[in-house]
Formats: structure tokens, C-alpha cells, sequence
């Protein structure tokens, strides 16, 4: 189902008083979508496009919408 991984990164200092602090952080991330009890992965398909996240299930029962905003 869709999982999400990367890595971020950021650096911030500043010049103050003679002194120079910097910061510095990184680390990964991942995000993942649970689906339903009773759907199976392969049921579900997923795809990203100009900041929109679409999953699509299919299931064996009568469909319903379900509105994510």
C-alpha cells in the first residue's frame, strides 16, 4: 500500500556578539496509509500528482465514496 520515504535536511546559524551558532538536522521519515480489515494490498492502487495524494480500493462489497480533504 502507498509508503512514503525520504530524508529531509536543514541547516539554520546565525552571527551574533563575536559568537557563530549553527544548526544543523537531518534524519528519514515514511509514511504509510492502513487500509481497511478485509482489504488486501493488491486490492488498492495509488499514485501522487501536483501535491494530491489519490488511493484507490477496490473492494468486493458495494463501493462507497469517501470524501478526503
Amino acid at each position: 500500500m502507498p509508503d512514503d520515504q525520504g530524508r529531509t535536511e536543514s541547516e539554520r546559524g546565525d552571527e551574533e556578539g563575536g559568537y557563530v551558532r549553527s544548526e544543523r538536522s537531518y534524519g528519514s521519515f515514511s509514511r504509510s496509509i492502513p487500509l481497511p480489515d478485509g482489504i488486501a494490498a493488491g486490492d488498492a492502487t495509488a499514485s501522487f500528482k501536483d501535491g494530491v495524494l489519490e488511493v484507490v480500493v477496490r473492494t468486493r462489497k458495494n463501493g462507497r465514496t469517501i470524501e478526503v480533504a
